[in-house]
């Protein structure tokens, strides 16, 4: 095996989705790390972690009274977890993905879903 040629290591969570909201458990031991109902959900945003050569692209789910949970893209579950996000949030942009990847570099933070009354 080249240097060169190195694989990138493998996820090191994992997202389950529910009709009922998801959790976040740890890559092999499958340990639940956090989870979240989506009726907690006061808010969530999105942006992007300047990795130096790429970007890695998160979801920040805010609740009241407990602490957010982040995603990040690169997790298994990261694409089922943004389509149950829609459906749960319909407000949500259908092109929320492509706006915050470009300009690439930056981290073009942005609230998608804001449960009134949130501050």
């Amino acid at each position: 095996m080249s240097f060169f040629r190195r694989a990138p290591p493998p996820p090191a969570h994992v997202v389950r989705t529910s009709p009922e909201g998801f959790e976040v458990c740890a890559r092999g031991s499958g340990e639940q790390e956090a989870s979240l109902r989506w009726d907690e959900v006061t808010r969530v945003r999105t942006y992007k972690l300047d990795l130096v050569t790429v970007d890695c692209i998160c979801l920040l789910f805010e609740r009241a009274g407990a602490a957010p949970v982040e995603v990040l893209e690169e997790w298994d579950g990261f694409v089922e977890l943004m389509e149950r996000m829609r459906e749960r949030f319909p407000g949500i942009p259908a092109d929320w993905y492509l706006k915050v990847m470009q300009p690439a570099f930056e981290r073009n933070e942005t609230i998608l879903h804001e449960h009134p009354g949130s501050e």
